[in-house]
């Protein structure tokens, strides 16, 4: 992915079925957007945070439930990293360690 930094998005992004384990850094890469992140049907297992600093993302679709209700508590995000340690705290408290990375 290193080749997309600096990745803007005039809409939703959908990455189905890609086997992602980790959205590590995808903060880094996705700079903005104008929609939802989907990223269904994947084995994702950690590092969730970092989409609640992508400017413009509205909202996300997860396998995992609880974390998509947990991120798209914080989304769309006006509060920068002040939300995203709220975040982190809830997934903490779910036991969910892994998904609270950024």
């Amino acid at each position: 992915m290193k080749n997309l930094i600096g990745l803007m998005i005039g809409g939703n992004f959908y990455c189905y079925s890609n086997k992602l384990t980790s959205l590590e850094g995808i903060h880094k890469i996705l700079k903005s957007m104008n929609g939802a992140f989907f990223a269904t049907n994947n084995p994702l297992k950690s590092h969730v945070l970092g989409l609640l600093l992508v400017k413009g993302c509205k909202g996300v679709s997860l396998d995992n439930k609880v974390v998509q209700e947990v991120l798209n508590r914080y989304l769309p995000n006006a509060r920068g990293n002040k939300a995203v340690i709220e975040a982190q705290s809830e997934l903490l408290d779910l036991d969910l360690e892994d998904w609270a990375q950024l």
